[in-house]
């Protein structure tokens, strides 16, 4: 009676586990490769964009803020940080590097620190401090890095894929008892 007892636990859970993989190998998996390919075909088309208009020579340093274009770092990251904590939240004020910039909303009143939205084909997330310069340093810091999230985000893919091998090999064993 505790073996056949024991069996039923172990096959319960076998068929708890067996659902819960048909699931993702039906619906989870292919929506979520689906929504990495998407976000890889988008990040593909804005570090083309970021590339073409992104200048690492100081000299050439361009920002339109509120449709004024400002060529000096200082006044341009000045006016930034001004526009940005002036406007309201989602509100474009902002294009660097043919990327739209715009505060996100706070989500919680005991967040520290506060982030912007850079949107060209696709949305990024990109957190800010209090100084203007130190702004300007990120948003060329992540223009820089663009080139690695492609990586990561084709890494991310590969591996969703081969999860979904795996899942759909683990649903074709049967009860092992």
């Amino acid at each position: 009676d505790t073996e056949v007892a024991r069996l039923r636990v172990l096959e319960g859970q076998y068929k708890k586990d067996l659902f819960a993989l048909q699931d993702k190998v039906r619906k989870k998996f292919p929506e979520d490769i689906q929504r990495q390919t998407l976000y890889l075909e988008h990040l593909r088309e804005d570090i083309a964009t970021v590339k073409a208009k992104h200048s690492t020579d100081p000299e050439k340093f361009s920002i339109s803020v509120m449709g004024k274009v400002y060529t000096d770092r200082k006044e341009g990251g000045l006016a930034l940080m001004n526009a940005l904590q002036a406007s309201k939240p989602d509100t474009v004020v902002a294009e660097y590097a043919g990327l739209k910039i715009s505060m996100n909303p706070l989500i919680t009143l005991m967040e520290v620190s506060r982030s912007v939205t850079l949107a060209g084909v696709g949305r990024y997330s990109m957190d800010i401090g209090d100084s203007a310069s130190g702004l300007l340093t990120r948003l060329d810091n992540f223009c820089k890095e663009f080139p690695e999230r492609e990586e990561r985000a084709a890494n991310r893919l590969k591996q969703l894929k081969d999860d979904l091998a795996i899942a759909e090999e683990e649903v074709k064993k049967p009860f092992e008892y």
